[in-house]
């Protein structure tokens, strides 16, 4: 039996000062991926989970990836 916290991306760590850190525990097309989302609360926990999701290959915890301005 596991004495992991779960949140619907994986499991929550709780941090040596007793922050919870939200880690996403999936299996993609035979990948397995543990990111943490570098979150601690759920709120934003999910919002990364939903970008994860969206590209799990190419998903960066910092957040969306942003274009230069064009000249």
């Amino acid at each position: 039996m596991s004495s992991k916290q779960r949140w619907p991306g994986g499991y929550v760590h709780k941090q040596q000062d007793g922050q919870p850190l939200f880690i996403i525990e999936r299996r993609v097309r035979g990948q397995r991926f543990h990111v943490s989302t570098r979150y601690h609360n759920l709120r934003l926990a999910m919002k990364q989970l939903d970008r994860f999701e969206a590209d799990p290959l190419g998903n960066a915890p910092e957040g969306e990836a942003t274009e230069a301005p064009s000249p």
